[in-house]
């Protein structure tokens, strides 16, 4: 699968770009936070790789925090991989988190093609998996999860991992999460 495509942004359509890389055009449908870049300008774009029976597709985010949110979309039973686009290219992943957070189904009403059932079904699934950006990341509920379990595995009380939970900043990756809360274990003895 394809993870980043680093390049020269080839050809830029209403739709779609073309990024070369090494003499090979990857067509890419982008999130709307990506049509600032020209033509010509060395881009770095973070890539969702869809593979259909009659497909392949690529769509691409400016961030991983973007293409984290589009995957943690497509979790949800009848969010498909253009609304999961159109999701993120509207509302931009802080308006995404905020709704959420917030229980803000309208948010998503100014979505084409995304009703107010669907805006609900996103809530009530993701409600728990996401955290506002104060807290500096779109990881919540399912990496919080994953660290106390380990961290209860190494044996440290619920107690200990309590006084830890708010001072973590989660990221993408559970090894980085759980050296953070160590350090963290440590300054509290």
């Amino acid at each position: 699968m394809i993870g980043i495509l680093q390049g020269t942004l080839y050809t830029k359509k209403s739709s779609f770009f073309i990024v070369m890389v090494h003499g090979v055009g990857y067509r890419v449908e982008p999130v709307s936070s990506l049509f600032g870049k020209e033509e010509g300008e060395e881009v770095t774009i973070y890539i969702y790789t869809c593979v259909r029976q009659d497909s392949i597709k690529l769509f691409g985010f400016i961030s991983s925090d973007e293409l984290a949110l589009f995957e943690l979309l497509l979790t949800v039973s009848g969010v498909g991989p253009k609304s999961a686009l159109n999701i993120v290219s509207v509302l931009g992943a802080d308006g995404v988190i905020d709704a959420i957070a917030n229980n803000d189904s309208k948010a998503f009403t100014v979505v084409p093609g995304f009703g107010s059932r669907n805006a609900q079904k996103v809530i009530i699934e993701l409600s728990g998996k996401v955290q506002s950006r104060e807290g500096g990341s779109i990881y919540g509920g399912e990496k919080r999860g994953e660290l106390e379990q380990a961290l209860t595995a190494l044996g440290y009380a619920a107690s200990e991992i309590q006084g830890i939970r708010q001072d973590i900043v989660y990221t993408e990756s559970s090894s980085d999460n759980l050296k953070a809360a160590l350090r963290l274990l440590q300054k509290k003895k």
